[in-house]
């Protein structure tokens, strides 16, 4: 706003417009309310700008353009007063939200924190339930290992023994037919 009547001071003067312009257009409007109720209408505050009018004490008034150069240092002084002030409000808000932000973060950190500590001691609960069972396991093969080895001993025992039999009948029968002819 100062830039503007510093360049209108420096510039010949073009047809100035006089009343109530929209900052945003620079539509003229006949009363401030019309300024008022079109800035709402045709320009809707953003999420900054609506949380820079809620830190305000009291919304700072639309600027009015200077005519015929009448009191431009007075407006100038009164538009940094109101820049200040609206500075000012903004850091406050600034300051409420990064609170409540940091409040937040705070609490997510928190959680987050017993989170962690809950799974490392589900992950130490795994860990060692895993090496129980890897320790059973080895001993399951070797048992596994011990078993194939004593039915091989058995089969051989068993093949062994109905070898021997087979031989034995085999004598038996030829015991058996020599006394037959004798």
């Amino acid at each position: 706003m100062f830039n503007k009547f510093l360049n209108r001071s420096r510039q010949p003067q073009e047809e100035e417009k006089q009343g109530f312009i929209c900052p945003e257009c620079k539509r003229d409007f006949d009363s401030i309310d019309e300024l008022s109720d079109h800035h709402i209408k045709a320009h809707p505050p953003t999420d900054y700008h609506a949380s820079f009018q809620a830190a305000e004490e009291e919304p700072a008034p639309l600027s009015l353009v200077a005519t015929n150069g009448e009191n431009t240092a007075a407006l100038i002084k009164q538009e940094i007063s109101d820049l200040e002030r609206s500075l000012q409000a903004l850091k406050a808000s600034v300051n409420r939200s990064g609170n409540a932000q940091l409040n937040m973060v705070s609490k997510k950190a928190a959680d987050l924190s017993v989170l962690v500590a809950r799974l490392s001691s589900e992950l130490d609960e795994e860990k060692s339930k895993s090496s129980v069972l890897e320790s059973n396991m080895a001993d399951l093969q070797k048992t596994n290992e011990e078993l194939c080895e004593s039915q091989m001993t058995l089969q051989t025992t068993l093949k062994q023994r109905l070898y021997f039999s087979m031989y034995l009948n085999t004598m038996v029968r030829s015991h058996n037919i020599v006394h037959q002819y004798v």
